[in-house]
């Protein structure tokens, strides 16, 4: 028997039930983070704050130590990039590339 009291199958064809009962739990988690960040952004009335807020959401609830975002420079948003790459909060967490790199 599983953990969760399902009996386990000898035919390795057969999936582990324990197995994919632990991916889901660990899918829901991640979820419910993400939910947690969406709804902590949709207040946010300027991009340079939402970029801020995104980036150390991801850092806290899913303990990534860095995170950073990269943009394509002289795209549709190059204003955009302009300003928030004066920003000193994203100065170390934002990334501007060429396009041909891109």
């Amino acid at each position: 028997m599983t953990p969760e009291g399902f009996p386990e199958s000898d035919d390795p064809r057969l999936p582990d039930l324990g197995k994919i009962l632990e991916t889901l739990r660990e899918n829901e988690e991640i979820a419910r983070k993400f939910f947690e960040i969406e709804v902590g952004i949709l207040s946010i009335l300027d991009f340079k704050d939402l970029f801020v807020r995104v980036l150390s959401e991801i850092r806290e609830k899913f303990g990534v130590p860095y995170v950073w975002i990269s943009l394509v420079d002289r795209s549709e948003i190059s204003d955009l990039i302009q300003a928030l790459t004066s920003s000193k909060n994203l100065k170390e967490s934002l990334n501007v590339i060429d396009r041909k790199t891109f």
